[in-house]
């Protein structure tokens, strides 16, 4: 669990305020005054786990994306063109 500060996103608008909970809610919290999101200016406290990525997997799936891609037909380049 977290506290953040947070101010509204709109420029004309000065809300601010704080939000307990976690950071995925604290994104999507809207001002009272005008309705626009709240941004995050601090956050204090509390930890969340993070997602892990496994580089070798994700470094292997984009590589099947390179090659599928690598075999489609490409466009002729502009100079080609009659």
């Amino acid at each position: 669990m977290f506290t953040a500060l947070l101010t509204c996103s709109d420029e004309d608008c000065d809300e601010i305020g704080a939000f307990a909970g976690s950071l995925d809610a604290a994104e999507a919290v809207v001002c009272d005054g005008c309705g626009c999101l709240m941004q995050i200016v601090a956050i204090e406290g509390g930890h969340e786990p993070a997602d892990v990525i496994d580089l070798a997997a994700h470094r292997a799936s984009r590589a099947g994306v390179s090659r599928a891609a690598a075999r489609r037909p490409r466009p002729p380049a502009h100079s080609e063109v009659a």
